[in-house]
């Protein structure tokens, strides 16, 4: 009787099986997301951006800040590059650098990123990074921090409110740098 039910319980399993492994399954795909290319800030010609740092746990991935300080990383939206690169490319294009000057007059800009994230109890982008300005003999060390606040929790509008705070930054960036300049 034991050997009669061999084949049912076999064919039965085979099925079964075949039902996982050859229906199709629906996979969604990795969404990838940069910020804008800036206007050049005209005024601030002679900001040299040296290097970015990461100081977050930020890779590709978008960080989601939740209640009781929990870190969440989203493996399906994503940065096109990690937070550095993006940052070094974003701040270069801004300040763009004027050729004719001597480069002994120019100031340079080393920061370190301490956050590029999005928290999501109090619906804020929030980037924050501690910047070090030299020229010649002068230097001084800043920690800006600029919170943008978002309504939708789509990735889309996650990443306005990182553009609108990245903008922020700039705008931050270049008001030291005019300041430091005198």
């Amino acid at each position: 009787m034991k050997n009669a039910l061999l084949p049912v319980f076999a064919a039965v399993l085979l099925t079964i099986c075949s039902g996982c492994v050859l229906t199709p399954r629906s996979q969604q795909q990795t969404a990838y997301y940069d910020l804008p290319v800036p206007q050049a800030v005209k005024q601030v010609n002679f900001l040299q951006i040296a290097a970015v740092n990461n100081d977050t746990p930020a890779q590709s991935r978008m960080l989601f800040r939740k209640q009781d300080n929990r870190i969440v990383q989203d493996y399906l939206n994503c940065w096109i590059q990690p937070p550095e690169r993006i940052l070094q490319r974003y701040l270069t294009q801004a300040f763009q650098l004027q050729s004719s000057k001597a480069t002994d007059n120019f100031l340079e800009l080393r920061c370190s990123i301490n956050a590029f994230e999005f928290d999501m109890a109090k619906s804020e982008a929030v980037l924050s990074m501690k910047c070090i300005f030299r020229q010649g003999s002068k230097k001084a060390v800043e920690v800006l921090s600029v919170r943008e606040k978002f309504t939708g929790r789509n990735p889309e509008d996650l990443v306005k409110a990182m553009t609108r705070a990245t903008e922020k930054m700039t705008e931050a960036i270049a008001q030291k740098a005019l300041k430091i300049n005198k």
